[in-house]
């Protein structure tokens, strides 16, 4: 994997599922960026996409008031700050249409790509601790995320030059040496991890989370509060989602998240759960069945076109 050259890169896209933490990786990114930047937060990969929640940082009270007078597209495209996106809960595939087909013909600036990961584990407990099981939308979107998940992880671990840097939570806030590495390689000002997670950039749903003692280590045990929810069971009843955990845990765990018994019992408790049977036969096998909506509901800018899209991929899972 070639190294990127900080000094010159221009864009930066963080790629991550939701409550994946990595709106602290981001902080820390940001915090010691190694000149002034524009940050967007939740950009959606839309043929003209939504640009929202833009900061300036570290800029000057002139730049910034000039910043502040541009159109959010100008401000990606043309405006001479170092400029971060955080793609959360988007689909890879939707990312690089997005990049070749609206970004390259309208900027200059070079583009490089971060895919952040939590443990599938207890990415997909903490997902499930905030799904109401009655609400389909809930459902839903949790599932969407399911998916989402497992292409994070297939271009992490089958395509890994596809992408500039892998970092998976664990490293990164417990391995000091990857850190400093990481720092070094982006030219980051310095590797010091904040002493909590901010809200910054539009809100993380970790903010006030400590980086120390007790919240840092729930952090890697979330799954064992969820182990009796067959939402949270339901992607490990599936043989394709947990062959894809087991090699994340393989190729990029090895550390302070889950471990392979970790993840049999997980899978254990799954195998005897009906509802989550249930459940990941209408919603996953539901979602790969109608990929193609799918992958068009999150390109899509229009509204109306949108909710069309979610009406049939409705009809889709009820017959699930």
């Amino acid at each position: 994997m070639p190294e990127p050259d900080p000094p010159s890169v221009d864009l930066v896209e963080v790629v991550a599922s939701k409550r994946s933490a990595h709106h602290a990786f981001i902080n820390w990114f940001c915090n010691h960026a190694p000149r002034p930047l524009v940050y967007f937060n939740n950009v959606w990969p839309t043929s003209r996409p939504r640009l929202r929640h833009a900061r300036v940082a570290h800029a000057d009270l002139t730049t910034t008031d000039a910043a502040l007078k541009r159109s959010p597209l100008e401000l990606l495209t043309t405006f001479p700050l170092l400029t971060v996106l955080n793609f959360e809960g988007r689909l890879p595939l939707n990312i690089d249409r997005w990049n070749r087909e609206f970004l390259a013909p309208r900027t200059t600036k070079r583009v490089r790509q971060i895919v952040f990961l939590r443990d599938p584990v207890n990415t997909a407990a903490s997902l499930a601790w905030r799904t109401k099981t009655h609400d389909y939308v809930d459902l839903f979107r949790f599932f969407h995320q399911i998916h989402g998940i497992e292409a994070l992880l297939t271009t992490a671990l089958d395509a890994p030059a596809a992408v500039d840097e892998v970092v998976p939570l664990w490293r990164w806030q417990e391995d000091d040496g990857f850190r400093r590495d990481l720092a070094g390689r982006w030219r980051l000002r310095d590797a010091a991890l904040p002493e909590d997670v901010s809200r910054f950039g539009g809100g993380s749903s970790f903010g006030d989370t400590a980086f120390a003692g007790d919240d840092r280590r729930r952090l890697y045990a979330r799954w064992r509060q969820a182990l009796h929810s067959p939402l949270f069971l339901a992607p490990f009843t599936d043989d394709r989602f947990c062959a894809l955990t087991r090699a994340y845990i393989d190729a990029l765990g090895h550390g302070a998240d889950v471990a392979l018994a970790d993840l049999d019992t997980v899978v254990r408790a799954a195998r005897g759960s009906e509802r989550a049977a249930r459940w990941k036969r209408r919603f996953l096998d539901g979602l790969r069945a109608g990929r193609a909506l799918l992958v068009e509901l999150e390109r899509s800018p229009s509204r109306p076109y949108r909710e069309y899209l979610r009406a049939r991929l409705r009809l889709r899972l009820a017959r699930g």
